[in-house]
């Protein structure tokens, strides 16, 4: 289910706050906001919350998508149209917001003078001044031509020329039940994981 992964993937990095997703943006403010009002104990939660929101999301991405199949998962096939449709839409938003700040930040922004809240100074690119102002839209671009240049490179240089190993499991044969993350696995117990391990195996 490639794109169902593409649509999890971008979503998940926006909760993490990775640019250029939108996430990134509004975290950023927060952070700063918290550190120009002396809080930064409070700034210093909020980034090990986001620690910690990308150590679930990873797992539960790999448990979902990556590793050795399942063999009752053979039939598996991707989302239908109804379903794929909505969730690239909600993709693409979270990357152009996350490119174009303004595009959420104006409105916002209109909200605030309604209400005679001091106002942010914004762009399309992003707040121009004051806790948070950065440029979203350069930084993004610099992100991209940075993948390109690494895309081009593996493409030109590495394709063909790579080394085939077998899968990585810690001395484990890469069996397709041994070398896969089940949903247990995710809320499973401190002690429960290793001895099913450790039974599967012996």
């Amino acid at each position: 289910m490639p794109l169902t992964l593409l649509a999890f993937a971008i979503a998940g990095l926006s909760v993490v706050g990775v640019p250029p997703s939108n996430g990134f943006s509004s975290k950023w403010i927060i952070y700063h906001a918290l550190m120009e009002a002396g809080e930064p104990f409070l700034a210093l939660l909020s980034l090990i919350g986001s620690v910690i929101t990308l150590a679930y999301i990873v797992k539960f991405l790999h448990a979902a998508f990556l590793g050795q199949p399942a063999q009752d998962l053979d039939q598996v096939k991707e989302a239908p149209t109804i379903m794929l449709v909505p969730m690239m839409l909600l993709s693409a938003g979270a990357v152009l917001t996350g490119i174009f700040p303004g595009l959420l930040l104006g409105p916002i922004n209109s909200i605030l003078a309604e209400y005679n809240v001091a106002t942010l100074d914004v762009a399309l690119t992003g707040l121009t001044s004051g806790a948070g102002a950065w440029n979203a839209t350069t930084v993004s671009l610099m992100v991209f031509v940075a993948f390109a240049i690494a895309w081009f490179v593996m493409m030109r240089f590495v394709r063909g020329n790579e080394r085939v190993t077998d899968v990585h499991t810690c001395g484990l044969p890469p069996e397709v039940g041994s070398s896969r993350m089940n949903p247990t696995s995710i809320f499973g117990g401190l002690w429960g994981a290793p001895r099913r391990a450790t039974k599967e195996h012996n």
